[in-house]
């Protein structure tokens, strides 16, 4: 017999001698008989083994949640189940007392009643559960589709922002320098026009004049015409008309469709009042959109094509803007952004943006996943 070291304020109430049925194997299907005495006392349960002479297995109270009865061979057995879900089995005639003893202790005991609302219970959670799966898996796949019709929108919106309207000219006008060449930064000797008759002057100069302006008003004319004209000059696609008054809606959407390929004509007021027509790569004008003042470049005055001419004069007419038709100053320099060139940096810029996009929202879904997956483990625990 082993010796029995007892706890503070612990007292033996009884022993039996019982058989310890320990599973064992892969499945624990088989189990192993233990002869010995069991101990109950008023804080635990334990099993003398008399092969051994040791407790082999010792059992709080506070541990057990139920217990049931069987019988094999008309002996009776009494299993005894902890909170781990951990099973021990005990057989002989004289379990009953254990019995008795685990049912003034409260302790519930499982019945075929109890097993049948318990297979109840779980089939109703298992049906539950089926039922909030198969609404996840709804809702996922209708969300799935309209991520993957939004995925679609954005990339084609980005694509066609990216291939139709964000300005690019700055690209090609990084290294332009300071001096005297159309479309440099006005160095010295490039010359302030203030009047129109000083833009006449340097029209009818034998040699062009750098020239430029200084003003804060500029007008939007309704005529675009190509950055790189190359075989398009001279055809019906090197201008595009826009109808006048310009509205919000149609700005948007040239730009979207026409900023990557064409530039716009502006009116631009000089010191004494009239207004002269220039044309000049319209990325400059985001210096007024971000509320600075737009430094124009060089460039030199040459008279209107009959294009020009037709369509400033109907705006001029209509306006009533002081301008003469007949000139412009024009500071873009033509066949610095060519077309091809153009097109596959704006498809680079796109796809990197795009990926960009799509790598921050996948993890931010990958996150979210993490979280919803964290809170339904907490709920069903």
């Amino acid at each position: 017999m082993a010796n029995l070291q007892l706890n503070a304020n612990e007292e033996i109430i009884d022993r039996w001698r019982v058989v310890y049925l320990k599973p064992y194997g892969l499945f624990n299907w088989n189990c192993i008989s233990c002869d010995g005495y069991i101990y109950v006392t008023n804080q635990r349960i334990l099993f003398d083994s008399l092969s051994s002479g040791l407790f082999t297995l010792e059992l709080s109270l506070s541990e057990l949640t139920e217990f049931w009865t069987s019988k094999i061979y008309f002996v009776p057995n009494v299993t005894v189940c902890n909170k781990d879900g951990e099973t021990f089995k005990f057989s002989g005639f004289k379990t009953k007392k254990l019995v008795d003893w685990l049912q003034q202790l409260g302790i519930p005991r499982w019945t075929k009643e109890k097993g049948r609302k318990r297979k109840e219970k779980g089939r109703k959670r298992k049906e539950k559960d089926r039922t909030r799966e198969e609404q996840d898996r709804s809702r996922k796949k209708k969300t799935s589709m309209l991520s993957r019709i939004m995925d679609v929108v954005g990339v084609l919106f980005i694509l066609l922002m990216f291939m139709g309207g964000v300005p690019t000219g700055w690209l090609y006008d990084l290294g332009v320098g300071t001096g005297t060449e159309q479309g440099q930064k006005p160095g010295p000797g490039v010359h302030t026009i203030e009047s129109i008759e000083e833009a006449y002057e340097f029209f009818w100069e034998e040699d062009p004049v750098p020239a430029t302006v200084d003003s804060t008003v500029f007008v939007r004319c309704p005529l675009m015409r190509l950055r790189d004209t190359g075989a398009e000059k001279g055809t019906s696609h090197e201008y595009q008309e826009l109808n006048y008054p310009i509205t919000p809606g149609q700005s948007a959407l040239t730009f979207l469709l026409s900023g990557a390929a064409y530039n716009s004509y502006y009116l631009v007021q000089l010191e004494d009042g009239s207004y002269l027509c220039v044309f000049f790569d319209d990325y400059l004008m985001l210096q007024k959109v971000l509320g600075g003042e737009i430094d124009l470049p060089v460039g030199y005055v040459r008279s209107c094509t009959s294009f020009e001419h037709s369509v400033l004069y109907d705006m001029a007419k209509e306006c009533d803007y002081d301008v003469d038709v007949t000139v412009v100053l024009d500071m873009y320099r033509d066949g610095k952004c060519p077309s091809l060139l153009d097109k596959v940096l704006r498809l680079i810029f796109a796809i990197a943006i795009v990926a960009s996009i799509k790598l921050v929202l996948d993890k931010r879904k990958k996150k979210n996943a993490d979280l919803e997956w964290d809170h339904t483990r907490s709920s069903d625990i």
